[in-house]
């Protein structure tokens, strides 16, 4: 579980896996190794370091979000996605052709990846005002539709992760999909993390679906 966009998964049964270096800088990313970390620091981390340690230290400790919270959430993402989507293939829908009315009311064809968004906080009750009783809230829209409608939970650094790890799910409809979860961390803590998830067929039943890199960790405080 890498910060790391251009991180490759080792094949299944390689071993356990290595400890997590996190940037000593910031301490809101973490790496599989050191070669992900160079890697990632000349691709996206440098900018955002500094950006990153102001929010660490204002949120994400205030808030009591460690790295063992984070990968926790990550692995609960893993088998909600291994426990109710289908094969990227199955579905055709790795991409999605809509129509965009942003621009002065016209319509324009655009494509995009497609988010897999699962809600177990109850985000999606507030955005749109309603009140559900479902425990897990299931929906998919393309990138664009997602960072639109979650806009003021997603910066303008994780936008920049999110749009990287899209553009390589995309390069791979058949076998990766982009998968989003936001949980709970406290009453008054909601974390949204999206990730890069892999699909193989060949693997046993919960286990096809892995995360191969995650781009954010964002939290929404709310005002109770």
């Amino acid at each position: 579980m890498c910060y790391n966009v251009q991180h490759q998964l080792p094949p299944q049964g390689s071993g356990n896996s290595p400890a997590l270096r996190t940037c000593g800088s910031c301490h809101a990313v973490f790496y599989c190794s050191q070669a992900c970390q160079e890697e990632d620091w000349a691709a996206l981390h440098r900018p955002e370091c500094k950006p990153a340690s102001l929010y660490w230290r204002q949120k994400l400790k205030a808030a009591g979000v460690t790295q063992r919270v984070e990968q926790d959430r990550l692995t609960f993402l893993e088998a909600l996605a291994n426990r109710f989507l289908p094969a990227p293939s199955e579905t055709g829908t790795s991409r999605l052709v809509e129509l965009d009315r942003s621009s002065g009311g016209s319509c324009e064809r655009t494509e995009g990846t497609l988010v897999h968004v699962f809600d177990t906080a109850g985000m999606r009750n507030m955005l749109e005002r309603t009140n559900s009783l479902k425990f897990v809230q299931y929906e998919h829209m393309s990138i664009s539709a997602f960072l639109k409608k979650y806009d003021q939970e997603v910066g303008e650094s994780t936008q920049a992760r999110i749009l990287q790890c899209a553009e390589r799910v995309q390069r791979h409809p058949d076998s990766s999909a982009l998968v989003t979860g936001m949980f709970l961390a406290s009453p008054r803590v909601i974390i949204t993390i999206c990730a890069k998830m892999q699909y193989n067929d060949g693997a046993a039943l919960g286990q096809k679906y892995r995360i191969v890199s995650h781009a954010c960790c964002v939290l929404t405080l709310l005002d109770l």
